[in-house]
Parts: structure tokens; sequence; C-alpha cells
């Protein structure tokens, strides 16, 4: 955020711990990347955060825990958030050098969320004038009242992918022909008329549900994170323990971890659990226990009991480091990859099926 775009509260955010401020800053851009939603102009989100986290720190720094009464209803209506606030904890460790608590994550994903519908309230079009004004004035009002899910429509002279109000725009709409490959792009005719509209409601519609469940394979930056020799399929390890600690005394003796990261896992796993739904479990340990970022991955041939409530059939197992910029990128394109295959039932039971290792491996670079 620049300088000049903070508000007075923020100034005093900064003024008063200028590391909850840096945490929040990199909070809000790590979620924008995982969550493909910009929310760096949200200063309400930004302020809550702030708000909110200084408060738990506090609490966890003195040992007073606060519970969430909320946290099973939160895990089970907001599922995706939560698997993704499992990052923030890498990065919650990293600023203030204590590990956050289940609790904590829920009022988190709370506030994500608000920020979230505050977004999605908002569609961004960039209308392709080839017309009068009186008309294009004319468009807008069609379009403002038939989807309402439309708040800004700029009309532009010609497509230009540097011109923000193209750059910036969630669907481009143009009569005429455009020689660009772009996604956003939408062919339609005369707007006034009501087929036309009709058509490009429900195109606009199916284009938007169709980039929330698009099929997902993880990209080239995330491909090293994947080794075939710490890719686990029918797996028969009867508890959670002894599983963790096969998992992570591979990765020690392929040099991705040191000694002590099969604590650093077990520390975690006491303090709240890892399980995330689905027969899912996505454990991690403490970045100074990291050689290079590395993710383990078991399907077990029966889930074993996780936390007391929840099996795990499939474990993700974390080594992540986060002292570069490259580290923190490939962390984020991991994460935001990871949710989106994790809401595919589907696809999730493809990999589950799998018998072999290398299969399952080529499976998730390809």
């Amino acid at each position: 955020m620049k300088p000049s775009d903070k508000q007075p509260v923020w100034q005093s955010i900064e003024q008063y711990d200028a590391t909850l401020a840096e945490f929040v800053d990199e909070l809000v851009d790590t979620l924008s990347q995982i969550l493909e939603k910009d929310l760096s102009m949200d200063k309400q989100f930004r302020e809550s955060l702030a708000y909110h986290l200084r408060s738990a720190v506090f609490r966890l720094r003195h040992g007073d825990q606060q519970k969430n009464t909320l946290l099973p209803y939160i895990r089970q209506e907001y599922r995706q958030l939560f698997k993704v606030s499992w990052y923030l904890s890498l990065l919650f460790e990293k600023h203030f050098g204590i590990q956050i608590t289940e609790d904590e994550l829920g009022y988190v994903v709370l506030l994500i969320q608000a920020a979230l519908e505050r977004k999605r309230s908002s569609c961004t079009v960039a209308v392709i004038a080839d017309f009068s004004r009186s008309y294009a004035s004319l468009v807008c009002q069609r379009l403002r009242k038939y989807l309402p899910e439309i708040t800004t429509i700029h009309v532009v002279s010609r497509y230009d992918s540097t011109d923000p109000d193209c750059r910036d725009a969630d669907f481009i709409l143009s009569r005429a022909p455009i020689h660009q490959k772009d996604s956003r792009i939408i062919m339609n005719g005369n707007l006034l008329e009501d087929q036309y509209m009709t058509e490009l409601m429900e195109r606009i519609r199916q284009a938007r549900l169709e980039r929330q469940t698009s099929a997902c394979r993880f990209s080239p930056i995330c491909h090293p994170l994947f080794h075939p020799e710490l890719i686990f399929t029918k797996v028969k390890i009867d508890t959670k323990e002894r599983l963790l600690q096969h998992m992570c005394r591979e990765m020690e003796q392929l040099g991705f971890v040191k000694s002590g990261f099969y604590e650093s896992v077990m520390q975690r796993e006491n303090l709240v659990s890892t399980y995330i739904g689905d027969n899912v479990s996505l454990p991690h340990g403490n970045p100074e226990f990291v050689n290079q970022s590395i993710v383990a991955i078991a399907v077990l041939d029966h889930p074993v009991s996780w936390d007391g409530e929840s099996e795990s059939g499939v474990v993700v197992l974390l080594g992540m480091k986060l002292s570069t910029r490259e580290d923190k990128k490939r962390a984020q394109v991991f994460y935001k990859e990871l949710v989106a295959l994790l809401e595919q039932k589907d696809e999730l039971d493809k990999l589950k099926q799998m018998d072999s290792a290398f299969d399952l491996y080529t499976n998730l670079i390809k």
C-alpha cells in the first residue's frame, strides 16, 4: 500500500507495531495471490485483521487461549478458506515466533469470508464502443439492470490489453471481432434486444462458474516440491504418529529436512488438529528445520484416526521455506492450487485410487 493511500487508523497501527503491519501487508498479498482476488484495496479487511491479530498475539504469548464456539460451523461452511488459512500459520510463526491455534484461525477465516463477500458483489466490465455515446449509455443501463453484480462499467474505444480499463475488467464485451486471445472477451449482438441480453447474462454467469470450478494441476513453479520417493500409495500404517514419523524420516534421508523436523510436526499436532476435511490432513513442520521446500504425500490403504474425531486417508506433509521471494511465491501458488484440487471431489477420488506412486507423481505435474 502506498503511503498516500494509508488512512489514519492504519498509520496508528504501524506506529504501534511495525511487525504487525508488515505481517498484515504480507498476509493480504498472499491471500490475494492464493484466492486470485485482489483484497489489497479493502481497508476494512486490513484494519479488521490488524486489530484481531494484535489481540491474538497477546493472547497466544500469555497463554490466554480463546475458545471459538463457531469453529465447527466455520470448518463446515467455509472449508476452502479454512484450508487456505493454514498458510497463515506459517507466516504467523515467521513474524511472531509463536504458533497460531485453530480457534484463532477460525476468526481469521470469518474476516476473509467477509472480504470476499464484499469483493464478490463487484464485477467490472469493459464495453468496446463501436457505436454512439447515447447507445453506449443505454447499453450500460441495461447491463446494470439485468446483471446487478456488475458494479463498474468502462466504455472504451478499442481493445488494448495495456489499458487499465481493459486490463482490470472481469469481462470484455464487443460486437466487432477482437483478434486477441483473452478468455474474458465475450462477443455479443445488439444488447438492446432481449435475446442478446439473455444470452450475455447466461454466458457471464457460466463463465464465472467455470472459473470457480476449473480443473487444476500444479504449475511448473510447484513441480520442485514433489519427489517420486516422497509419494506413498496404499500405505498400511495404523497410527498418525507412525505415519508422520515414516514420512519425516524419508524426507530427512533425502536431505530435504533436518533432524528435529518430526518433533516440530508433532508439536503442531499436539497444539491444533491439521485435519482439513474430506479425509485429508495437512500437517507441516517448522521452516527452521527445512533445507529445501518439499511436499510428501501419503494415500493410506485404510484411514487412520487423526484427532480423535476425524479420520484421514490422504496426508499432505509440508516442509516449506519462506526465506526468499521465490520460496514465498512457490508456497502461495502451491496452496492456491492444492485448495482448488481438494475442492474437486472427483479429481481427489482419482488420486486416492492410484496404485502407483509414480503415476500419482506424474499426474500431479502433467
